[in-house]
C-alpha cells in the first residue's frame, strides 16, 4: 500500500460487501502512511436503495488524517454520490496543501450546500490550487478575492454545478479573474431539474466556458444556438440530453460551423445523417462524438473522403 501513488476506486454501491472492501482498502493506506498524490473514486449511482455513504466517508477522511500531507495533490470525487459536508471538505483542504486539482461538484442525491467559507478556506490553505470543482452557489466574493491574491499560483479551470441556487457575482468579477490568471476557463453543467429560463440567464458572454452539459430532457435547439453565438472561440466540449427535432438538427449545423475549437460532441437523441457529416467534414479538432441516428460512440471519427 505504501508504495501506491495513483488510486482509483470504481465501486458498485448495491453491494455491501463492496462497499466494506473500499474502506479496508482506504484504512490500510490510511495505517501504511502512504504518499498518495491522486485520488478518483466512482460510484454506481443505480443503487436500488438510498446510502448516505457515511462508512466511505469516514474511511476518507481517515485516509486524510495518516497519509503524508505533502503527497497528495489530486481529488476526484466528482461521480461519488454522497453528501460532502464542510468538514470533510475543510480537512481537505487542512490535510493537503500541495493540492492542485479538487473536484466536488458531484451530483449527490441528497444536496447540502457547502458554506462558502469553506471553500474560501481551503483556497487560502492550498495556494498552488489550480482546479476547482464546486456548486454554483458555493461562489462567493471571497473567493474571487483569494484567487486574485499575487500569492495564488496561476488558476487554471472553475468547474461549477448548477442546480438552481444562485451565487449572484458581478461581471467585473470574472473579468478580473481572466486578467489575472490567462488561460482560465469554466466548465458548467446544469442539474436536470434546472429551467431553460434559469439557464439562458446564467449562461453568459463574460464566461469563458469551454465545457458545457445539459442534463434537461427537452428542447434545447434555442440554447445551442445561444451557445453557438456566445462561446464560438472557446466551446471545446458539450453534452446535450435533450428531445430530437428539425430545430435541433440545424442549431447542430450552426454550432459545427461556429464553434472551430470543438473537441467533442455528444448528443443523446436522434440526429439526421446530415449532422453527423457535418461534424466529421468540418470539425478539424473533434476526437469523441456521440452523434448518430443509432447512437453510437467513437473515440477516433473515421475520415470522410471528399
Amino acid at each position: 500500500m505504501s508504495h501506491i501513488r495513483y488510486l482509483k476506486i470504481a465501486l458498485d454501491m448495491s453491494l455491501e460487501r463492496n462497499r466494506r472492501l473500499a474502506c479496508n482498502i482506504l484504512d490500510l493506506m490510511a495505517w501504511s502512511s502512504c504518499k498518495l498524490q491522486a485520488f478518483h473514486v466512482v460510484c454506481d449511482v443505480k443503487s436500488p436503495f438510498f446510502h448516505s455513504g457515511q462508512d466511505v466517508l469516514q474511511s476518507f477522511r481517515s485516509l486524510l488524517q495518516g497519509m503524508d500531507k505533502a503527497a497528495l495533490q489530486h481529488i476526484d470525487v466528482r461521480q461519488m454520490p454522497f453528501v460532502l459536508d464542510n468538514d470533510t471538505v475543510a480537512m481537505t483542504g487542512s490535510c493537503a496543501h500541495n493540492l492542485r486539482t479538487l473536484l466536488i461538484n458531484n451530483n449527490a442525491l441528497r444536496r447540502l450546500v457547502l458554506w462558502q467559507e469553506t471553500i474560501v478556506e481551503v483556497l487560502r490553505t492550498c495556494p498552488r490550487l489550480s482546479t476547482l470543482g464546486i456548486s454554483y452557489v458555493s461562489l462567493s466574493r471571497e473567493l474571487f478575492k483569494e484567487l486574485l491574491k499575487p500569492t495564488h499560483e496561476p488558476f487554471k479551470v472553475l468547474g461549477l454545478y448548477y442546480n438552481g441556487l444562485d451565487s449572484n457575482l458581478p461581471e467585473e468579477l470574472w473579468t478580473a479573474l481572466r486578467a489575472r490568471h490567462l488561460g482560465f476557463r469554466v466548465e458548467l453543467e446544469f442539474a436536470v431539474t434546472v429551467t431553460t429560463r434559469k439557464m439562458s440567464q446564467i449562461l453568459k458572454p463574460y464566461l469563458p466556458i469551454v465545457a458545457l452539459r445539459f442534463n434537461a430532457f427537452t428542447h434545447m435547439a434555442d440554447h445551442v444556438r445561444l451557445v453557438a453565438s456566445l462561446y464560438s472561440q472557446n466551446l471545446e466540449r458539450l453534452v446535450l440530453h435533450t428531445a430530437p427535432s428539425n430545430n435541433l438538427n440545424a442549431s447542430l449545423i450552426q454550432l459545427e460551423r461556429t464553434c472551430v475549437h470543438l473537441k467533442e460532441i455528444h448528443c443523446f437523441c436522434l440526429v439526421n445523417q446530415g449532422v453527423v457529416a457535418a461534424f466529421l467534414r468540418h470539425c478539424k479538432h473533434l476526437k469523441k462524438y456521440t452523434l448518430s441516428t443509432s447512437l453510437f460512440f467513437c473515440d477516433n471519427p473515421p475520415r470522410i473522403v471528399q
